[in-house]
């Protein structure tokens, strides 16, 4: 599985070779194939010496480089502005930007597009050195692996329990059809034991075992004809289609994030070809700190979710829909959240640590001195 893309679902991909979560390490593995070819696709042609013309990388690099010229004219005015005001400071300061905006757009935004693959780079070695942190202090996969293997274990029990349902006028065929569940059940019940780490007992572990039990007297009591059939209740049906539905909507958070840091990644021309404006804020710097946000999104989304896998663990929780709306709903708002505020603080730790940016405010040490100006000129002052 590519390490670009870890997360809970993931972390689920565990002991690939097991029959419990051989499906999810696929579909992680999958999840994370598809996002990489969606950046290679984008980004990695611009790296290796630019996209073919009409790519959108390309037409989003042209767009920027026609923003750089038309705020490179009002650049010149700005600085030639200075100049004459014999403010050699600004001048001289000013003059790195348009050389950076120049070098990043050049080439078809060559560099731009190597700088934004590699602040992923590093977006994820960060993701994933926490995660192999936590896994080694919290144990975070092993115990992932025995909630989820005691789930499916679960969800596999109630269909073997309810496959002879059907059956309600042969009693032979009824018996024959429990003796065949029978077999699936043990199984089920040896594949469950091997996987249990190290022969050591757990809450999840004897939860299956009394599962497993409970479904064997089950199998072995055989009823009338005329008893009623048990099947799973309306209530437990939506139960499950709400489950699953909230287990979706924290794998579609991950899927949105990568893909808004996918969009952001190729908008990067037209903020950096815009960032020679000489009035307000850099759009570089807000791209920057969107990007930076996304990453801590997704590092705060995964350090979420391995402390709620660590904490139902210990629990012993068993409640899987209260874990899915805890990982699959509420961490991903807190997530966003906490994203949102960093994003902020990022984007003004970014301004207030640029002395450029201080010099480049014009505009506001006009009105000091026009007041100095008028305080100064007031005979009621002296």
């Amino acid at each position: 599985m590519s390490l670009t893309i870890r997360g809970l679902f993931s972390l689920l991909a565990v002991a690939p070779d097991s029959r419990f979560n051989h499906e999810l390490s696929q579909q992680a593995a999958k999840n994370a194939e598809a996002i990489d070819q969606v950046w290679r696709a984008m980004l990695l042609p611009a790296q290796n010496g630019g996209p073919a013309s009409g790519s959108l990388y390309h037409l989003l690099t042209s767009l920027g480089l026609y923003l750089a010229v038309g705020t490179l004219i009002l650049f010149i005015v700005q600085w030639a502005r200075n100049l004459i005001n014999n403010d050699l400071e600004r001048p001289l300061t000013d003059l790195i930007w348009p050389i950076v905006i120049m070098a990043l757009l050049a080439h078809q935004g060559y560099l731009l597009a190597q700088t934004t693959i590699g602040i992923r780079y590093a977006i994820h070695s960060v993701n994933n050195g926490l995660l192999e942190i936590l896994d080694q202090s919290l144990k975070v996969e092993a115990r992932l692996a025995d909630m989820y293997n005691y789930r499916t274990l679960e969800e596999a029990i109630d269909d073997i329990r309810h496959e002879c349902d059907p059956i309600v006028s042969d009693m032979e065929k009824l018996k024959g059809c429990k003796q065949q569940s029978e077999i699936k059940l043990n199984q089920l019940a040896d594949e469950f034991n091997s996987l249990n780490r190290n022969g050591q007992e757990h809450t999840y572990y004897n939860a299956g075992q009394q599962k497993i039990a409970a479904a064997r007297i089950a199998l072995t009591h055989t009823p009338n004809l005329a008893d009623p059939i048990p099947r799973p209740s309306p209530r437990d049906r939506a139960l499950e289609k709400i489950s699953a539905s909230l287990l979706n909507l924290g794998q579609a958070f991950q899927r949105t994030l990568e893909s808004c840091m996918v969009i952001t990644a190729i908008l990067g021309p037209l903020a950096v070809g815009a960032s020679l404006t000489p009035f307000g804020t850099k759009p570089l710097f807000a791209w920057l700190s969107a990007f930076l946000g996304l990453g801590l999104a997704k590092l705060s989304y995964n350090l979420l979710v391995a402390i709620a896998i660590s904490s139902f663990y210990v629990a012993g929780e068993q409640n899987f829909l209260f874990q899915d709306l805890v990982n699959g709903a509420l961490n991903p708002l807190v997530a966003f959240g906490v994203a949102s505020g960093g994003g902020k603080a990022i984007f003004e730790s970014l301004i207030s640590a640029s002395p450029v940016l201080r010099l480049r405010n014009y505009g506001n040490d006009l009105v000091p001195n026009a007041v100095s100006g008028l305080s100064n000129s007031n005979p009621s002052s002296k």
